[in-house]
């Protein structure tokens, strides 16, 4: 707790912010069994953000949290603003998000760089394969995690200029008038964006599904696990039958959603576009049924009533569930908002009813995450997230065996961490 407070005294908050994104990128890399529900919550409390932002009917309390999450979620970092000055300006603020992926790649970079020259020392086999697909996981995470901010902001900017008495200004930043340098300069930041990230991403996304999902049915088992690896988040939540192009609809969904939020100017014809998309999203999801279901983990000792509440618990905090219910809520919400906006003569009634729901959702999805985190796995995985499971300790286990090599050729031998008749007995009862 001492080491906590002396770090907060010496370390600016955006420092503990940033840290708190990469922990949640290392989580969906990690928490398998959690990874579509932290996408699904992610998904969530961005548009949330948006939502929040769109009309001023919250209380301060709200405005006050909305603006804390828009820090680890849409990638706002006010407090950097006392740090960086320079970076809290139009231009600025576009230029760090275009560059905040931009740095994650190429820490990417750097690290399979110095993976590769320690390699060349002390090579192992099998560890750079390894290394590799680790390095394209975590690239392909850090694209997807900053893509709805990044296209949100550069759409805004791109917006077409209002005109006041023949003055053209830009709509979300009125104080910059449109003949003016700084004009220019987020009109071709906007340009290079749209070029290599808003249609860039996508085009990357289903070139990789076009080029390597139809393949995988004819690879080996060893190669199909090195691709599930790091392809695997586009299409292994999904069943068989919508595992090509499900993601691909799920990311048309959010570019929708940002070009709605950021492109038009009509509150209402926003808000219906927001709900129309919103609520055929919730309607297919409901259909479809499209993730898998995962494996419910009940020991056949336990009691009924035990039994009858892990498939409750399990039921409830299915993506299948969740997310259709967070897309309904969503839209119920931005629709509730326009008409207290409209009419306000019920606007506290509306605004606590979003508020009551929306906490309600936050919390259970939360608590699914924590419940697939910390539930205990089952011995038949179904989802075939466990081949990436497989893969990792294969690799780890060829690590120690090279060590173990290395050893015996400069004639060491290690001492055995237990007394011989112990492991042997250790040995019996694992094969038992």
């Amino acid at each position: 707790m001492m080491l906590i407070m002396m770090l907060l005294e010496f370390l600016p908050a955006w420092a503990f912010k940033l840290n708190l994104v990469v922990f949640v990128l290392c989580m969906t890399s990690r928490g398998k069994n959690a990874q579509s529900l932290i996408s699904i919550a992610v998904f969530y409390i961005q548009t949330t953000d948006f939502m929040v932002s769109s009309v001023n009917v919250w209380p301060p309390k709200v405005i006050a949290a909305q603006s804390y999450l828009s820090s680890y979620w849409n990638l706002v970092f006010p407090s950097l603003s006392c740090d960086l000055p320079s970076l809290f300006t139009p231009v600025g603020k576009l230029s760090f998000l275009l560059l905040l992926p931009i740095v994650c790649l190429t820490l990417v970079g750097v690290h399979f760089i110095a993976m590769l020259t320690y390699n060349r020392y002390r090579p192992i086999e099998g560890r750079m394969e390894n290394v590799h697909l680790k390095c394209r996981q975590s690239a392909f995470f850090s694209l997807s995690f900053s893509y709805f901010p990044i296209v949100k902001q550069t759409l805004s900017n791109l917006r077409p200029c209002h005109n006041d008495q023949g003055v053209f200004y830009m709509p979300n930043e009125p104080w910059i008038v449109c003949t003016s340098y700084t004009f220019y300069k987020l009109r071709v930041l906007g340009i290079v964006s749209v070029v290599f990230y808003v249609i860039g991403f996508p085009v990357i996304v289903i070139c990789l599904l076009v080029r390597f999902f139809p393949k995988r049915n004819l690879m080996t088992p060893e190669d199909r696990k090195k691709l599930d690896v790091w392809l695997g988040p586009l299409y292994l939540p999904y069943k068989p039958e919508y595992q090509q192009y499900f993601e691909i609809l799920m990311l048309i969904r959010r570019l929708i959603l940002a070009v709605a939020l950021s492109m038009i100017s009509s509150s209402t014809l926003q808000t219906f576009i927001v709900w129309l998309v919103l609520m055929t999203s919730a309607l297919i999801q409901i259909c479809l049924q499209p993730y898998q279901k995962h494996p419910s983990n009940i020991n056949p000792s336990t009691s009924n009533a035990q039994v009858k509440r892990k498939i409750i618990l399990h039921d409830i905090f299915s993506e299948n569930v969740m997310e259709p219910t967070v897309l309904l809520v969503l839209s119920m919400s931005f629709m509730v908002l326009r008409f207290s906006v409209l009419d306000k003569s019920y606007i506290g009634v509306f605004v606590w009813l979003v508020m009551i729901i929306n906490s309600t959702v936050f919390v259970t999805l939360i608590g699914g995450i924590l419940y697939r985190l910390v539930a205990p796995k089952s011995g038949t995985h179904l989802n075939e997230y466990a081949n990436m499971d497989q893969i990792e300790s294969t690799y780890s286990s060829s690590d120690i065996n090279e060590i173990d090599r290395e050893d015996a050729e400069d004639g060491e031998t290690r001492p055995a961490l237990l007394p011989a008749e112990v492991e042997a007995r250790y040995h019996l009862h694992v094969n038992a």
